[in-house]
């Protein structure tokens, strides 16, 4: 290895000039490109392939924040009307039972009062006979006995009436208590409901992310392909054109007229070697290497003579 060589390639490439980031410009390139092919139509005609295939994208926005609360709560929403018409139904049909409950509270506190009057009555009478039998109908024992049986009646009636009471106070109590029963049974699924629509708010959040990366993945996949097209029939293109101007060249020489294709490259060679050498060498090296335009209007020797010379 020359080392001095090594380093002023080194010193040459550490500095770009504004002539040589002119040179190495598109605009510049896309001229020297322009002004070699209209020379070389008068020759060959440059083969023109279909354009390449063109790929729809994926046109993908994300979620927002708000359309995602917005979807997971109406993922719920029938669930939610179910389970609160279950609530007001359960709530509605215990309310009838305890409504009942009362009626028949009533019912049989009227028919045991009625029992007690009618067993009253019947004591009356078969007193009343007994002491007439007797001839005591007047006497002390008589209303003692009197009494007695309207004491027992209303002692009867009394205690019938307190029980009534008593099962009627915890009726209205527990029919009172469904209003807070209902308020304990909704707060109970709106807590579930929050629970699982925050759950279902990751869930999609994660689903549109997922999407999204996907379309982006794939639109990805897509430019890609659109530009390996574009440069694969950028590249035939130049292959083709650079065997027809061989082949031109061939039947030049065979026809001993070749003086014309000839001039044509060393034309090009010497356009291609002014732009090269304005440019900074590893620009010239990169361009030269990667770019088929050169290769394929350049004979075999002149492109690798312009080779050697920038990138060698």
């Amino acid at each position: 290895m020359n080392i001095l060589k090594e380093l002023q390639k080194a010193w040459d490439n550490a500095v770009l000039t504004k002539s040589e980031k002119e040179a190495a410009s598109k605009e510049s390139l896309d001229k020297l490109k322009q002004e070699i092919e209209s020379a070389s139509k008068a020759v060959v005609e440059k083969p023109k392939l279909p354009d390449a295939p063109t790929y729809e994208k994926i046109e993908y926005t994300a979620k927002t924040d708000e359309q995602i609360e917005n979807a997971a709560k109406q993922a719920y929403k029938e669930y939610e009307n179910k389970a609160l018409e279950n609530i007001a139904e359960s709530i509605e049909a215990e309310r009838e039972k305890l409504n009942e409950s009362g009626k028949n509270a009533a019912q049989a506190k009227d028919e045991r009062l009625k029992e007690i009057d009618e067993l009253y009555e019947t004591a009356v009478k078969s007193l009343n006979a007994d002491v007439l039998k007797r001839g005591l109908a007047r006497s002390s024992i008589a209303v003692a006995q009197s009494a007695d049986l309207e004491k027992s009646r209303a002692d009867g009636k009394s205690g019938v009436q307190t029980e009534y009471e008593r099962a009627a106070e915890e009726i209205a109590r527990r029919i009172i208590g469904l209003d807070e029963k209902k308020l304990n049974d909704t707060a109970k699924l709106d807590k579930e409901l929050a629970e699982k629509v925050a759950a279902k708010i990751e869930e999609l959040k994660e689903k549109d992310k997922e999407q999204a990366q996907a379309a982006l993945k794939y639109n990805n996949t897509i430019e890609e392909k659109a530009a390996k097209d574009k440069a694969d029939r950028l590249k035939l293109e130049q292959q083709l054109y650079g065997q027809a101007l061989d082949n031109a060249e061939k039947e030049n020489k065979l026809s001993q007229n070749g003086t014309a294709t000839a001039n044509l490259y060393a034309s090009n060679y010497n356009k291609m070697d002014g732009l090269l050498g304005q440019m900074n060498r590893s620009d010239a090296a990169r361009l030269i290497k990667d770019d088929p335009f050169f290769r394929a209007n350049l004979t075999d020797y002149l492109y690798y003579k312009l080779y050697t010379k920038y990138a060698g």
